[in-house]
């Protein structure tokens, strides 16, 4: 009677399982690419314009106070803005995403891990899934490499077992 077996069914998880560990990873980088890093960009950016306009807004007030003749001071929209602006300010300024976060969502998780990763571990799966190997009864070992008779086994290497 033959034997019959083909590849463990754990390994057959294991590759699902990197797949759909590969797929999220890419899901992340695509997220920061798209939206976590350009909301940061955006954020030191208006801290920056807020930053120009509080100093505009306090050399125009301290131009106003030090010039003789009762120069005009801020008017009320101004000061609405300046109040506005300098919350901003007042809050910190935001810390910049660093030059190499761009390349490292693009190249290691959304192509490494994206358009690399998760074809080539299903690929593995579907692969696995379709061995099969058999022993017949005469000691022929038939594999998807080809048959391999008992006559055709000359000597096993006993160093690595």
């Amino acid at each position: 009677m033959a034997v019959h077996t083909s590849i463990q069914p754990r390994q057959k998880w294991w590759n699902v399982t990197y797949a759909a560990i590969s797929m999220v990873l890419a899901l992340w980088g695509a997220y920061d690419y798209w939206v976590a890093i350009p909301a940061k960009e955006a954020a030191v950016a208006a801290y920056d314009s807020a930053a120009r306009s509080v100093e505009d807004f306090e050399a125009k007030a301290q131009a106003a106070a030090s010039a003789p003749g009762g120069a005009q001071p801020l008017s009320a929209d101004e000061v609405a803005a300046y109040t506005q602006a300098k919350s901003v300010v007042d809050k910190g300024r935001p810390t910049p995403p660093a030059a190499y976060d761009r390349p490292v969502q693009l190249w290691m998780y959304m192509v490494g891990c994206g358009v690399l990763g998760v074809p080539w571990f299903l690929w593995q799966w579907l692969g696995t899934a379709r061995r099969r190997y058999s022993l017949e009864d005469d000691g022929t070992l038939v594999a998807p490499e080809g048959r391999v008779g008992r006559s055709d086994i000359a000597d096993f290497d006993m160093d690595k077992w």
